[in-house]
C-alpha cells in the first residue's frame, strides 16, 4: 500500500511540474498568486491555481538611482531576457486586477484582457506607445490614474457600470496619447465611447505631468456620451478648455462640436437620432443598420462568419463594414471569407488581405504562383504554363 501511494504522489508531483514548466512567478520573491511566461512574442499572465482568482501585484517604480521620468517598473517580465520580443500581452481568465506600473513601457501592439478583470491600476500601461487597440472588459469597475497615458490608442470604448457600482475612470487615465511614430502630444485617438453609469474624472483626458504636452488634437475627435452623464460632458469641456489655455484649440470652439449623445433602444442597439448601430465600434464609424432587425441580422451573421447585407450592399465582416469596404455581391463576400489569407478579387481589383481591402490598398502589379492565379481568376479564366 505504501509503495502504491508513493508512486501516485510522484506522478502527481511530476504532473504539476510539467504543467508549470517554463512559467515564472509574478513576484521575484515567489509569493504572488500569478505566473507568467514569454513565448513567441506573447507575454501571458495567468493564475498559479486555476481554481482560485489571482491579482497581478503593484510594482513600484525604481527611482533610487535615477530621475523620476527615467524610473522603470520592478515587474519581473520587464527584465526578462525575452522582454524586447513582446508584441502581445495576454492576461488569462481568473486575473481580477492589474497592479500599478505592471506593463509600463512594454511596446506591445495589442493586449487581451479577460472578463474576470475588475480593476486596472495606476500607470499600468503608461508609455506603451505601440499599443493601438484595447478591448476593455465589461466587468471593469476602475480604470486607474494614468493607466493608459502616453499610448497609441486610436479608439477607446469604455464599458458601462451599474447604478449601484458605476465604473470609475481616474485622472489622466487616457492623457497624452502618442502617434505610432512616437511624437508626443499628437494623438491618433479619434473616438471615445463612454458607457452608461460611468464616472469620469474631469482630468481623465489631460496629461498630468507636464502642461506643455497636449492630450490629443481635437480636429478629428468625437466623444460619445449617454444622456444625463454630466461627468462625461464635463471631462470633454475641461479638455477643450485646457486646449484653449495652451493655444491648441480655437477660442470659438464649443464642446458640442466634438460631442455625440447616444441612447440604446430596447434591443440594446446604439442610437443617434434616427440611426441605429449594431455595436459601439460601428457607431464611431457611422456604419448604421437599416433597422433593428437588420442590426440583429448583422450580429447573427458575423458571429457565424457569414456575410450580411446592409442598404443593398454585402459585407464580409464587421471590420469591413465599419470601413465601408463592400463586396460586389454575396458570393464575392463568401470568396473573401474563404480566402484563408490568400489574395482575393473584388470587382477588377485584387487585395492581398482583408486589412488591405479595408484600407483600399489594392495590388497594381503582382507576380502570382500558378495556384494563386487560378484561384483569383476563377474556373472560367484558368491559366496554364507551357514549359519548353
Amino acid at each position: 500500500m505504501k509503495k502504491t501511494v508513493f508512486i501516485v504522489s510522484a506522478l502527481m508531483s511530476f504532473s504539476v511540474y510539467a504543467a508549470n514548466e517554463g512559467w515564472k512567478n509574478c513576484d521575484d520573491d515567489g509569493i504572488a498568486n500569478c505566473e507568467y511566461q514569454i513565448k513567441d512574442g506573447v507575454l501571458t499572465v495567468r493564475p498559479q491555481d486555476n481554481s482560485q482568482p489571482a491579482s497581478i501585484p503593484d510594482y513600484q517604480r525604481d527611482c533610487s538611482q535615477t530621475r523620476y521620468f527615467e524610473c522603470t517598473t520592478t515587474a519581473p517580465w520587464r527584465w526578462d531576457e525575452n522582454a524586447n520580443s513582446v508584441q502581445t500581452v495576454n492576461i488569462e481568465s481568473g486575473i481580477t486586477s492589474v497592479g500599478s506600473d505592471a506593463f509600463e513601457d512594454i511596446q506591445m501592439t495589442s493586449v487581451n484582457l479577460p472578463n474576470s478583470l475588475t480593476s486596472i491600476g495606476a500607470m499600468a500601461f503608461i508609455e506603451c506607445r505601440s499599443l493601438l487597440n484595447v478591448n476593455l472588459p465589461e466587468n471593469l469597475q476602475n480604470i486607474g490614474d494614468s493607466s493608459f497615458a502616453s499610448t497609441g490608442l486610436k479608439s477607446v470604448i469604455i464599458p458601462s457600470g451599474t447604478e449601484s457600482n458605476p465604473l470609475v475612470v481616474d485622472a489622466y487615465a487616457f492623457g497624452a496619447q502618442w502617434k505610432s511614430n512616437g511624437q508626443e502630444g499628437e494623438s491618433q485617438i479619434e473616438s471615445l465611447v463612454v458607457g452608461n453609469n460611468v464616472l469620469i474624472n474631469e482630468n481623465a483626458f489631460i496629461y498630468g505631468w507636464n502642461t506643455e504636452k497636449s492630450p490629443f488634437y481635437l480636429d478629428n475627435f468625437k466623444m460619445y456620451c449617454t444622456e444625463n452623464n454630466t461627468s462625461c460632458t464635463t471631462a470633454l469641456q475641461k479638455t477643450l478648455n485646457y486646449f484653449k489655455e495652451i493655444g491648441n484649440a480655437d477660442a470659438s470652439a464649443q464642446a458640442s462640436d466634438f460631442l455625440a449623445i447616444y441612447t440604446k433602444d430596447g434591443n440594446g442597439f446604439y442610437q443617434i437620432g434616427d440611426k441605429l448601430y449594431a455595436t459601439a465600434d460601428l457607431m464611431t464609424h457611422n456604419a448604421a443598420c437599416d433597422n433593428a432587425a437588420n442590426c440583429q441580422a448583422i450580429l447573427d451573421a458575423a458571429s457565424q462568419g457569414k456575410p450580411f447585407e446592409v442598404g443593398g450592399k454585402y459585407y464580409a465582416t464587421l471590420d469591413l463594414f465599419a470601413n465601408g469596404a463592400a463586396c460586389t455581391d454575396k458570393k464575392n463576400c463568401e470568396d473573401i471569407l474563404s480566402s484563408n489569407g490568400n489574395p482575393f478579387k473584388v470587382g477588377s481589383k485584387i487585395y492581398n488581405s482583408m486589412a488591405d481591402f479595408a484600407n483600399g490598398n489594392y495590388v497594381k502589379h503582382r507576380i502570382y504562383t500558378i495556384d494563386e492565379a487560378n484561384r483569383v481568376a476563377g474556373d472560367k479564366n484558368r491559366v496554364s504554363i507551357k514549359y519548353r
